[in-house]
């Protein structure tokens, strides 16, 4: 699966979209806890954020490039 813009912060994309005068869309699913990668990301980063790294981002993005060079994604 290719996600050209997962290393995007969604206030850039915004911003980006704002400047073309198209309107930014959201996914009405995206805030719903339900589902395990909106608990994380809606939890559980920001609470890593502020009490262990707050380049938590940037160090799992860091990561994840580890793991697709050596093939252990």
């Amino acid at each position: 699966m290719v996600r050209p813009l997962l290393g995007c912060r969604r206030e850039d994309l915004a911003s980006y979209l704002n400047s073309l005068e198209q309107p930014f869309r959201e996914d009405r699913t995206n805030q719903d806890i339900q589902f395990k990668r909106n608990r994380i990301r809606l939890d559980l980063l920001p609470h890593l954020r502020s009490e262990y790294n707050p380049k938590i981002d940037e160090a799992l993005q860091h990561l994840s490039k580890q793991a697709a060079v050596t093939g252990q994604f």
